[in-house]
């Protein structure tokens, strides 16, 4: 009825597990910047809790179905994202949790919205990074109609300096500041040693809000 091993749909792989490859290909100064990205947001929504190990997650007993439609550098096309909405729609997904977004929109990602929530599924995204107004320059998919658009608070509950507002299409806000939660690990690579850390962002608070969801769903 559902998919436990997910999809990879950067290259159209069965296994979603981050690869990253070494290269900065996007010359920002940092090699594989996507790759803590997915597991971080996976935690915040459903590390395992009262183990005595680690973070727990909002929701740490929820299934997640792992969606990859980014690649290592955290960068992707509307296309890509648009069949994991629609991988994950058809597979059972209750919600979609969508840390991501950009400013502009495509039929392509709009139909693949549209889509998800004609099947029941509720879908949660990341307002953005940028401090700015996006009801007059709109970021999706968080201004789409049929999505929860989420900004970002600090520990007082004031806006982040960093958050996308706009009630057009800011919804909620959530705690998205210095959040620590589970990072990719594998000894073999330097860069990735850690098993958790912090990280900023909507794309930390958008996952706090799925967590609730799930818990009042």
């Amino acid at each position: 009825v559902d998919d436990v091993n997910g999809y990879d749909f950067t290259t159209a792989s069965a296994d979603p597990n981050p690869s990253p490859n070494g290269v900065d290909e996007d010359r920002d100064g940092v090699v594989d910047g996507g790759v803590n990205h997915g597991t971080h947001v996976a935690g915040i929504i459903a590390a395992e809790g009262n183990n005595g190990v680690g973070v727990s997650g909002v929701m740490w007993d929820a299934q997640l179905m792992a969606v990859q439609v980014l690649d290592d550098e955290g960068a992707g096309f509307d296309s890509d994202i648009a069949e994991g909405i629609r991988y994950a729609a058809d597979n059972g997904a209750d919600i979609i949790n969508l840390s991501l977004g950009g400013y502009g929109s495509t039929t392509v990602l709009e139909d693949a919205i549209t889509y998800a929530h004609e099947k029941g599924a509720l879908v949660i995204a990341a307002a953005g990074n940028d401090g700015v107004n996006i009801t007059t320059n709109p970021f999706y998919p968080a201004c789409y109609t049929d999505v929860i658009g989420v900004g970002a608070v600090g520990a007082s509950g004031a806006a982040s300096s960093f958050s996308n507002f706009g009630s057009n299409c800011v919804d909620v806000s959530a705690p998205g500041e210095f959040i620590v939660s589970t990072f990719y690990e594998d000894p073999a690579n330097a860069n990735f040693t850690a098993a958790y850390g912090l990280e900023s962002g909507t794309s930390m608070a958008t996952p706090v809000v799925t967590g609730v969801a799930g818990l009042l769903s």
